[in-house]
């Protein structure tokens, strides 16, 4: 029996033929027991999955249970699979998300009611990921998101570790300064700042390491930021790292959730 958490956190890959399944969190594992990828060759193209490779090549990431390998799957979020021994196998989604409510529906609390219960709801949900067997800390780039997650976080943990990071002037590009920021919220919140300093030759230099980390192709390079910042705190013996991300998503954060509600202005264009 397989299970994976609701929301897709933790990956959770299987191969599946007539002698048996094998799972793993990492495509990497089960590369060694499909026998035409155990060497690279040109005959290795042939495990490809196009269909796969041209959802990467679409949305930037690939929604279904599809990887680069025909052979390897992952267990969608929120999805189980059971797998007997004659083979009847059974897969079936376990878990139904009830945050999304129809526009139909009216909103009987106040604008101050439900930024209370928000508030509310995002203090437990911190307050509950600071149990932990290992050292914590916590990202923090002076965003709205990281900086209540470490505000909500002190309350329990006082003076929690907190880290950014710092690009060279040659590295800035396509990325936001974020030191400013995370400098203002750390002196409000009264909490130590580790600054982790990269430049651009110390990016190119890790991007195969990041790739074969990633384990499926992604076009976000703010991967690299959280690489570094997870690797140094390691370094400092901090094992886990709380993280904001996700509240852009679901608080409509980002410039294209702008041009959604825009769109009417320019579809009439052919």
């Amino acid at each position: 029996l397989l299970a994976r958490d609701p929301f897709g956190v933790k990956p959770l890959y299987y191969f599946l033929n007539q002698n048996g399944i094998a799972f793993a969190s990492e495509i990497k594992a089960l590369i060694p027991l499909i026998p035409s990828l155990k060497s690279i060759s040109r005959n290795s193209f042939g495990d490809l999955d196009l269909q796969a490779i041209n959802r990467y090549l679409t949305f930037l990431w690939c929604p279904g249970d599809s990887t680069p390998i025909q052979t390897i799957k992952k267990l969608e979020p929120g999805y189980m699979a059971s797998v007997s021994k004659d083979f009847n196998n059974d897969f079936h989604k376990w878990y139904f998300p009830s945050l999304f409510v129809s526009d139909r529906i009216k909103v009987k609390e106040s604008k101050d009611e439900i930024i209370s219960q928000t508030e509310r709801l995002l203090r437990i949900a911190v307050h509950r990921q600071l149990i932990s067997d290992a050292p914590l800390g916590s990202f923090l780039s002076g965003g709205l998101d990281s900086s209540s997650i470490v505000k909500l976080a002190s309350e329990i943990v006082p003076g929690i570790p907190c880290f950014t990071i710092q690009l060279s002037s040659k590295s800035n590009d396509g990325f936001a300064d974020d030191l400013p920021y995370a400098k203002i919220v750390a002196k409000h919140l009264n909490v130590p700042l580790e600054i982790v300093s990269i430049n651009s030759d110390l990016l190119a230099r890790s991007i195969e390491r990041m790739i074969l980390t990633l384990e499926e192709p992604l076009a976000d390079p703010a991967a690299l930021n959280v690489f570094y910042i997870s690797q140094f705190a390691r370094e400092q013996g901090i094992k886990v790292l709380l993280s904001g991300a996700g509240a852009d998503d679901i608080f409509t954060g980002y410039r294209r959730h702008i041009a959604i509600k825009n769109e009417y202005l320019w579809k009439w264009i052919p």
